[in-house]
């Protein structure tokens, strides 16, 4: 089922809210490769600092996959 535009363009806008100085002017390509990179810079410090708490168990995390919700 293709999502409409509207619905693209409000998922869009609630991701650009959650990226740290986001700027609303770019092409899609670009803020995706943007997303992409806040979310390794946060994979980072997450293991950052999951390595000096030494009561973490030093199995990796298990990942949710990916969820497709239809609105």
């Amino acid at each position: 089922m293709l999502m409409g535009r509207f619905t693209w363009m409000v998922r869009f806008q609630l991701l650009r809210d959650l990226i740290p100085h986001s700027d609303q002017k770019r092409d899609t390509a670009s803020f995706l490769l943007e997303v992409i990179d806040y979310v390794h810079y946060m994979q980072e410090k997450v293991q950052k600092y999951e390595g000096s708490y030494q009561g973490w168990v030093s199995e990796p995390a298990k990942l949710m996959p990916w969820v497709k919700f239809n609105t």
